[in-house]
């Protein structure tokens, strides 16, 4: 009964604002009449402040709120807001542009790296796509990033933060933006240097400079009706060119922390100590590789079915072709339009319409690494071949014998494309009738059609096709493997003399082949908000001289997503999933208190919103409680404490994607010969098998397990999952805004935040299942392993989303602020005037469970295997700029700076630290931790006319290379370039003309 009565009480909320949004345009009718008597009103200065719908003079947000003003923007790029953003320590930095191989090619924002679908994303106050790229650099006013949960005023998403974006959107005139940037290092490091030397690399040019971005963007707008209304348009293409690893010295070869096999007498060591930085080599092996009863060869030079000894100076070393910096082309185009019939009715449309593919590649040398048991009687071996491959012993002959051999292609690289089409488009009414009335109704659309493309991919049980083509070939010239396959598509693959081609087109075609996916969103908002005062009807507190605020609102929406796969991504599940919301808000804010001693204002702010999800059978609600006292004009503090939630999307719709032919890790079967790894006794594997599959396990040649443990088992499943609930979040913050009125132009905040997520959205990590099971004894874990009932094979693993997370995150943020003006100069001599400025975030703590009954991991101050990207306690951004007193010039300071991180396999917390492995030390001196760094900018900005901006900008200003890293620790670009400037300089010049 109480869940059908909080849904009927949303339902009456909600009819009752959608009639007012039917009746208010009839009220143009009276506008011009009524127009006079509001109208001294209506030139009280009202504040619309993110984070809530009431609007009053003066009022400010009690939740912490960082602005990213036009200035910051055009300072780090117009072309690269995504950039700027990352800058911010309260957004955990974006890859933007800097990526390798597959790519989504959108640039989401995520705050306090809770994920980029707990960040709610608008533009104007409503909801949008959380993808940067969509949004003009030249329209932006400025950013508003709020901190901690929304949900009360926004709905769903809002747990991490939000993120609003102001735009401009009435011009008078025509306003043209245009930049071009380009990347430049000196490649002088000279331990990189002479690796690749050593290993056989080309080198890259002493000076490197490429990676130009192309920015220009047009906007044209005009009043008319003497000011009452304005239209205005623009237009902009951004263009950006790639840049390969092999062009930049400390990327051009993939590190490793270990010597690698490939030159002289290498002999591998029977433990890695990870203390020697070596190129984990991107060879071509135009004669093949062949490694035979312990033996290595190659093929005949001749084209002669003939193993020679393996030469290693016929090895061919690839630079590595793929992309630090992908390539991309992006158009623009937008409408907007706004009339004001009077105060009480205004009229205001804007659309926005973004066009981009992006493109990247990687090589892939070689195709891939197999063992196969290959036949004696197969055809395609000479007789010289098959006396090596099955020596007579004793007599006896075998029929087969063991091959491992790396399959080659010329000019192998993977090309990824992404196109996306966005159009965003608000159609909005409000207007004013009196201090206790406004109104705001408006209807948002936006649709998005994301296309990804590849080729070169590999079908999903491509290693078996491989083995099977090889395994044996009979004299009809067809394929006939030991294994005894059916598969009547087989393709032979002839890798026992050269000719230049490989395998051949044929057996390349049977082993991978192109695809696309494709995924269309459309999202609608329809919201309708009355908000205003309640002074008219006596609700003021005794001691306070504002009365109580209000705005009341109501809110729909529709998601739709489509998708679906062809080619080599067939496999991605083809769905259309809807979900709709129909919402009722309300807030109030309370002044108790103003103008007394010690209480210069005192007030309460509160929210409440119901929830009614088309996809669920209970009403959502969440609130929020706000406090601000300023006891002098010097100082203000605020706290809030918000409940948010955020409904799976993506998560619930989506299908379910099965891979076939995956392999996992199972030592409950024999590791293959040579491992290093023992088999796990029946004691540590009966949590979830019984002895009789334990025991099928011990002779099962056809589970195909490797050296390092992983088995050819089954089938990966992952995904969506219907009956996903909605995840909740508790955020809290308390505060202190410090303004003194002793200290002219000085502005100081600290606040301290903290955000527990329940029920959290978690995708099942498939390789942590084998260690959580049977090293840690976690059943839920266990679960997810589905086995054989007789042979004991892994056939299925379960790693869809679950609703079984844990996410809690600590900290403070603190910022400053002041401008020192100095007019009457130093010593006489006008010297202008200096700001300073101070954005840093202090990370306490961060704690996530991926399932309930999973350890705890603790990532603060860590990065690694496990953490991922750097997890810093401290990171800021600071600037320093001088307003010359020559013609308005001025010069800007900017420094970014990334704190200390220590590898998270050393840590002494066992869910983090690496777990005893008789093949490697696990101790990393070359990574023992990623050193802090410091980045230094410069940008300058000259006035050319009262017209014309000239704008000067150097990122990275002195050359700072980033920390290295390699494998086996996880990494791209030998770094982590999403913290760590991998591409050098950025060089920038940009331009604003007004006419």
């Amino acid at each position: 009964m109480q869940i059908r009565k909080h849904r009927r009480s949303a339902m009456l909320a909600f009819t009752g604002l959608i009639s007012l949004a039917v009746a208010v345009p009839a009220l143009a009718q009276q506008a011009k009449e009524d127009e006079t008597k509001v109208k001294d009103k209506s030139e009280i200065e009202t504040v619309v402040v993110t984070g809530t719908r009431i609007k009053r003079p003066n009022l400010t947000s009690n939740s912490p709120i960082t602005v990213i003003d036009s200035e910051y923007l055009q300072n780090r790029g117009l072309g690269r807001i995504e950039d700027a953003i990352s800058t911010l320590p309260q957004v955990h930095p974006m890859m933007g542009m800097k990526t390798s191989g597959e790519t989504v090619g959108a640039h989401e924002i995520n705050m306090r790296r809770l994920g980029a679908g707990r960040t709610l994303t608008l533009i104007n106050g409503v909801r949008t796509i959380n993808d940067v790229g969509t949004i003009p650099g030249s329209l932006i006013e400025r950013v508003d990033i709020l901190t901690g949960g929304a949900s009360a005023v926004y709905g769903s998403d809002a747990i991490g933060g939000v993120v609003n974006f102001i735009t401009k959107t009435r011009f008078n005139g025509v306003t043209v933006d245009a930049e071009v940037s380009a990347q430049q290092h000196e490649n002088d490091n000279q331990f990189m240097l002479d690796l690749l030397q050593k290993r056989g690399y080309a080198t890259p040019k002493k000076n490197f400079f490429g990676g130009e971005q192309y920015y220009f963007n047009v906007t044209a707008g005009t009043d008319f009706n003497q000011g009452k209304g304005n239209i205005s348009g623009f237009l902009g293409y951004k263009e950006t060119t790639p840049i390969q690893w092999s062009e930049i010295d400390h990327a051009a070869c993939r590190l490793n922390m270990n010597q690698q096999s490939g030159y002289g007498n290498y002999t591998p060591p029977t433990q890695l100590k990870n203390d020697t930085f070596d190129c984990n080599f991107t060879e071509y092996r135009p004669y093949g590789w062949f490694s035979v009863n312990g033996s290595e060869y190659q093929l005949a030079k001749d084209g002669s079915k003939t193993w020679v000894p393996f030469n290693e100076n016929d090895l061919q070393r690839a630079p590595i072709e793929d992309y630090m910096q992908r390539s991309d082309q992006v158009y623009r185009g937008g409408l907007f339009f706004n009339y004001k019939f009077s105060e009480r009715l205004k009229l205001n449309l804007n659309v926005l319409y973004t066009e981009n593919e992006t493109k990247s590649q990687a090589r892939r040398i070689p195709v891939d690494y197999v063992e196969v048991e290959v036949q004696c009687a197969n055809s395609l071996l000479s007789a010289q071949q098959r006396s090596l491959l099955c020596p007579t012993t004793g007599g006896v002959t075998p029929t087969t014998g063991m091959l491992y051999t790396a399959i080659w292609r010329p000019q192998a690289d993977q090309d990824f494309s992404f196109g996306a089409r966005t159009l965003n488009a608000q159609l909005g009414i409000s207007g004013r009738f009196s201090d206790e009335l406004n109104y705001n109704v408006s209807y948002a659309r936006y649709t998005r059609d994301d296309v990804y493309e590849s080729n070169h991919i590999f079908i999903g049980n491509f290693q078996n096709r491989v083995a099977e083509g090889i395994e044996g070939v009979g004299a009809s010239g067809t394929c006939a493997p030991p294994s005894g396959s059916t598969n009547t598509q087989c393709v032979p693959g002839n890798i026992y003399s050269y000719d230049g081609k490989g395998l051949g087109d044929s057996a390349y075609a049977y082993y991978d082949e192109a695809g696309q996916t494709k995924t269309t969103r459309e999202n609608e908002i329809f919201v309708a908000t009355i908000s205003g005062e309640l002074g008219k009807f006596g609700l003021k507190s005794p001691w306070a001289n504002d009365p109580v605020a209000y705005a009341l609102s109501g809110e729909y929406r529709k998601d739709t997503v489509t998708t679906g796969g062809t080619g080599g991504y067939s496999w991605f599940v083809a769905y259309t999933g809807t979900q709709d919301v129909k919402e009722a808000a309300v807030e109030i804010d309370i002044p108790l208190i103003q103008d007394k001693p010690f209480i210069r204002d005192l007030t309460l702010n509160g929210g409440y919103r119901l929830s009614d999800y088309s996809t669920h059978d209970r009403v959502v609600k969440t609130w929020k409680a706000e406090l601000s006292w300023q006891p002098t004009n010097d100082v203000r503090f605020r706290a809030s404490v918000n409940e948010a939630f955020r409904v799976a999307e993506k998560e619930r719709l989506e299908g379910i994607h099965e891979y076939p032919d995956s392999r996992f890790l199972d030592f409950c079967a024999p590791p293959a010969a040579g491992s290093v790894y023992t088999r796990y006794t029946y004691e540590q594997c009966s949590i979830n098998m019984t002895q009789a599959q334990y025991n099928a396990l011990t002779n099962d040649p056809g589970y195909r397990c490797d050296t390092a443990g992983f088995c050819n088992t089954g089938t990966l499943v992952n995904g969506g999952r219907q009956d996903l609930k909605p995840e909740t979040a508790r955020s809290y913050t308390a505060g202190v805004v410090f303004r003194p009125t002793f200290w002219r132009d000085f502005t100081a905040t600290a606040d301290w935040y903290s955000i527990d997520i329940t029920n959290a959205f978690e995708w099942v990590r498939a390789d942590q299942i084998f260690t959580q099971c049977y090293d840690n004894k976690i059943t839920s874990y266990c679960d997810l392993y589905k086995r054989n009932a007789t042979s004991g094979r892994i056939e299925t693993v379960d790693a869809r989303w679950v609703n079984a997370g844990m996410t809690k995150t600590k900290g403070v943020d603190i910022s400053a602020n002041y401008t020192l003006r100095l007019p009457e100069g130093i010593n006489g001599v006008k010297v202008g005037s200096f700001s300073f400025g101070l954005n840093g975030t202090r990370t306490l703590s961060n704690q996530r469970k991926y399932i309930a009954s999973a350890p705890t991991i603790s990532c603060v101050g860590y990065f690694g295997s496990t953490c991922g990207d750097p997890w810093t306690k401290w990171r800021h951004t600071a600037t320093l700029n001088w307003l010359t007193p020559w013609e308005d010039i001025s010069v800007g300071l900017n420094w970014r700076y990334v704190g200390e991180t220590k590898n998270d396999r050393l840590s002494p917390d066992k869910a983090l630290a690496a777990k005893p492995n008789p093949g490697n030390t696990n101790l990393f001196p070359l990574a023992e931790k990623m050193p802090a760094r410091s980045y230094f900018d410069l940008a300058v900005r000259v006035p050319v006319t009262r017209k014309v901006e000239v704008r000067f900008n150097v990122q990275n200003l002195l050359d700072t290379e980033p920390p290295l890293l390699g494998e086996p620790i996880g990494n791209t670009f030998n770094t982590y370039p999403s913290f760590y400037d991998a591409l050098g300089r950025t060089l920038r010049v940009g331009m604003t003309a007004k006419f």
